[in-house]
């Protein structure tokens, strides 16, 4: 009924099959809980680059019997936390590339300042989005 692995790194919940036999749903998921660790990943602005972006990331994966959630029969959560990281110095090993970054900072003058959606009601939001056109 489930397959669970880990220690890949990477979280994943796959649907494999979904098959009827004698009236029940027989419902085939693999689960991969991923890590518990620091991950680094790969940029993809320039995966050449060899630049990398750690991240604190937890699965938590549970399987309940009978009426216990509700008669749910598994949950599973998965989140990622910004790394803190140490100011360091960088140690290059390779020649390098210049930064896609600019070090120079953007105007922001043109830019206008809204409250988040969320903020708002509907009705205000819709008023909001009118006056904008």
């Amino acid at each position: 009924k489930y397959i669970v692995y880990g220690h890949t790194h990477q979280c994943e919940t796959t649907p494999l099959e979904a098959s009827y036999a004698d009236g029940f749903a027989l419902q085939q998921i693999y689960f991969n809980t991923g890590t518990w660790r620091r991950v680094y990943q790969t940029t993809r602005w320039q995966p050449a680059g060899h630049e990398f972006i750690p991240t604190e990331t937890m699965s938590y994966l549970s399987f309940f019997a009978g009426d216990e959630r509700g008669g749910r029969p598994f949950e599973c959560w998965s989140g990622t936390l910004g790394a803190l990281t140490p100011a360091a110095s960088v140690h290059r090993l390779d020649v390098g590339r210049a930064s896609h970054a600019s070090p120079e900072s953007v105007p922001t003058s043109n830019v206008p300042i809204a409250r988040p959606h969320f903020a708002s009601t509907p009705a205000a939001a819709r008023a909001s989005a009118a006056q904008r056109r």
